[in-house]
């Protein structure tokens, strides 16, 4: 239950973070005070030997991956919140050593109905790090709704993007979301999902006193603030 009540809060503050990126436009992406732009150091010369290798996006719709009949109107919404611009970011796994100028994976960002996301992934994790730009991950996000969403009721995923060893995904979820209280400071919630613990292998939730228990509870992630 505590893993499903960690994943929702991971998609709504996806979903806020949205507003993060937008308000950002051309200059820098920040889930906190962290700019998480390229290196300095990276030259353009550098930088043009990889980079958009492929300007031919190569999209494929996947059903039983990333969802059935996707909310397409939710899905153009989530697209919405990329700003233009060509700028490059780097992207890597969290916690993986690589440093604050790298954007931590995974992150999804959602539509206002958080029915449909798009998710940019690592081609080859081996590699630990991909590049693009949000022009790119538009474009490709673009051609999932009409290729996948519109033509095919499906979930999909989209290579050749451009950028370096960086896909995107079109996705489906179904909120669950119960809300109680007064919350006003949601800024606050930006650090915890820069850097909340992520995991890829299923994990058993449950009290401490368990022996089968893998992950105790109860568990709090807080803000520096």
């Amino acid at each position: 239950m505590f893993s499903t009540i960690i994943f929702v809060l991971v998609s709504l503050l996806a979903l806020k973070l949205a507003s993060t990126l937008q308000a950002a436009g051309d200059q820098t992406i920040q889930l906190s005070p962290l700019d998480f732009r390229l290196p300095v150091s990276t030259s353009e010369n550098q930088s043009a030997i990889r980079l958009n290798a492929s300007n031919a996006i190569q999209v494929q719709c996947d059903g039983e991956k990333y969802g059935f009949n996707p909310n397409v109107p939710d899905c153009q919404n989530a697209r919405s919140y990329y700003k233009r611009s060509s700028q490059l970011f780097t992207y890597g796994e969290r916690h993986s050593g690589h440093g604050i100028n790298v954007f931590p994976l995974p992150y999804r960002l959602m539509g206002d109905e958080a029915l449909c996301y798009f998710e940019p992934v690592l081609i080859d994790s081996s590699l630990g790090t991909g590049i693009a730009s949000i022009n790119h991950l538009s474009n490709a996000a673009y051609e999932l709704i009409l290729q996948c969403a519109v033509r095919q009721s499906k979930g999909g995923i989209a290579t050749g993007i451009g950028g370096e060893n960086i896909a995107v995904v079109l996705g489906t979820y179904q909120p669950d979301v119960q809300c109680r209280g007064a919350f006003s400071a949601w800024a606050s919630c930006r650090s915890i999902l820069g850097d909340m613990p992520t995991l890829t292998t299923t994990k058993i939730f449950g009290p401490r006193e368990d022996p089968v228990v893998q992950i105790p509870l109860p568990q709090i992630l807080a803000s520096g603030e």
